[in-house]
């Protein structure tokens, strides 16, 4: 499926596809690998379960590390391999509550290009702060 998906005659062209770029590469691939575990592939399976435990993992190291473990604190998933999988989703859900049972686990609702751009667009609108003259 990888092969195909990616336009790549074989593993070997993969290969040296990945190797020379696998910031293309790697972030096409997610789209595959959810689709083939949500089809009960078990080698998709198993690669979906290791990244997401080790993305889990990363996070609770972060939340331990700031001291946050049992502090209630917003934790929101953004980026692209989020909303796509529901195996992903529901386990690193499932990882974040088991080592911060307070944490509001959410996803972005907006990407933070579009924030940002609305905070600027606030800020043009906001009146200047009036000037002050020393004496």
């Amino acid at each position: 499926m990888i092969p195909a998906a990616l336009g790549c005659p074989d593993w070997d062209e993969l290969t040296q596809r990945i190797s020379k770029n696998p910031d293309e590469i790697f972030p096409a691939l997610f789209s595959v690998v959810a689709a083939a575990a949500d089809a009960e592939d078990s080698a998709a399976k198993e690669i979906l379960f290791t990244s997401t435990i080790g993305l889990g993992n990363l996070a609770m190291i972060v939340v331990r590390r700031l001291g946050m473990k049992d502090q209630e604190f917003p934790l929101v998933k953004c980026g692209g391999v989020f909303g796509h999988s529901l195996m992903l989703d529901a386990l690193l859900d499932s990882v974040v509550a088991s080592g911060a049972l307070r944490a509001k686990v959410s996803q972005l609702k907006i990407s933070p290009a579009v924030g940002a751009a609305r905070i600027a667009n606030r800020l043009t609108k906001s009146p200047a702060p009036a000037r002050t003259h020393g004496a």
